[in-house]
């Protein structure tokens, strides 16, 4: 038996108070879909949407379709569907589980009626109203949250946790 098929390397999916819900862009450079597959596959009950397009996050691109499947995760508890692999070889490309197409491109918020620094109409629409927050919410964690900068933090909590314990490093 090879050691990567062996019951210990396939433990049983785990189960959870609430349904996770994942997110994975096609074109993720980073992290790629399988991977967001996989990670779904192992929680009980677990939804899975794709994004259709790159970027490392969801973020990245504004689509009012995943916008409203987050939307509707959060407010009403709807769980997309348990992600299910297609046939072998075809895995992915053949795979069942929510896709949503993207609104934006990565990081550039190329629809003028949605950008947070404009008012919005009083006669928006609904989805004038969500992408405009969305894009809010993107420029903000690009400008002010600085995510390239986490490491930078957690080495500075390491120095503190040392300097708490009495330890050097």
């Amino acid at each position: 038996m090879p050691w990567d098929d062996h019951p210990a390397h396939k433990p049983k999916p785990i189960k959870t108070s609430f349904p996770l819900l994942f997110l994975s862009n096609s074109q993720d450079p980073v992290t790629p879909l399988k991977a967001g597959v996989k990670m779904a596959r192992k929680f009980v009950d677990a939804g899975l949407v794709e994004q259709h397009g790159g970027g490392h996050c969801t973020l990245a691109a504004a689509s009012f379709c995943t916008l409203m499947k987050v939307r509707a995760y959060l407010n009403e508890g709807k769980v997309p569907a348990h992600p299910e692999w297609g046939p072998k070889g075809k895995e992915i490309e053949e795979g069942n589980w929510e896709k949503c197409a993207r609104d934006d491109y990565p990081w550039k918020n190329q629809m003028a009626a949605w950008k947070a620094n404009e008012p919005l109409a009083e006669d928006a629409s609904e989805e004038e109203r969500v992408m405009h927050a969305w894009s809010y919410i993107r420029d903000v964690s690009v400008t002010q949250l600085r995510f390239w900068e986490v490491r930078d933090r957690i080495e500075i909590n390491w120095w503190k946790l040392a300097e708490l314990r009495g330890e050097e490093l």
